[in-house]
This record gives C-alpha cells, sequence and structure tokens, in this order.
C-alpha cells in the first residue's frame, strides 16, 4: 500500500517506535482528540498528547507493529480518510515483558501539517 494516508500510518509507526516525543506530538493537530491505549485519560491538547507519549519513554525495545490484513483504509475523497485495524504493542519495562494487541482508529488529513485528527486506540479484550 503506498497511499498518502498509509504514509501518515508509517510515519507514526516510525516516530513511536523511535519513542521520538517531538515528532510523535509534531503529527498531531492542535485540536485532535487522542484517546490512547494505556490511560483512561482522553487528551485534547498538545501538552497533554506529549505527557503521554513522554510516558512512553521508559520502555525499552518498544516496537508497534500493525496487521496489515485488519488494515482498512476509508476515503472520504477530500484529503481525509479513517484508517483502522489493530496492532501489536510490545515493550520491556522495569524488567518485565509486555505484549498487548489493540485497535485503533485515525482519521487523518496527509495534506495538513499535522495530519492526525483524531487518534483512539484501545487493548483488545481477551477472548
Amino acid at each position: 500500500m503506498n497511499d498518502p494516508f498509509h504514509a501518515v500510518l508509517l510515519n507514526w509507526l516510525d516516530a513511536v517506535n523511535a519513542v521520538d516525543v517531538d515528532r510523535i506530538a509534531a503529527m498531531y493537530a492542535s485540536d485532535a482528540v487522542l484517546l490512547p491505549t494505556f490511560s483512561n485519560r482522553v487528551r485534547r491538547d498538545a501538552p497533554a498528547r506529549r505527557d503521554y507519549f513522554a510516558g512512553l519513554s521508559p520502555c525499552e525495545d518498544l516496537l508497534v507493529a500493525v496487521d496489515t490484513d485488519s488494515l482498512a483504509i476509508q476515503s472520504s475523497g477530500d484529503d481525509t480518510a479513517v484508517l483502522s485495524g489493530l496492532y501489536t504493542w510490545t515493550f520491556v519495562r522495569d524488567g518485565a515483558d509486555f505484549r498487548f494487541v489493540a485497535r485503533f482508529t485515525y482519521v487523518v488529513k496527509p495534506s495538513a501539517p499535522a495530519p492526525i485528527l483524531h487518534h483512539h486506540s484501545s487493548e483488545v479484550p481477551p477472548q
């Protein structure tokens, strides 16, 4: 898949996997809403979103990988699209290994300087 919508997701993955908090934060529009995977707080502004992603810094060997078979991209035809699917978070924190499968939804506008308009992520409940 090589389209501008998918590119936003790939850029986000690269930034998160590098734990580049500045780069991650810069991807979110000023009024973007983040409903994060590992927090029960809605993040509605830049400082709150930055704080959430800064919390990833203590994680070692952080890797977020998208299940490409689950990825759906629904374009509205106006340079905006909804991306949804599953990704797996793996990392080590305080010596413990963690692995979480989460579902995600993004609303993105690739032509915008900060292309992520909305991001929801939640852990997939055990079956």
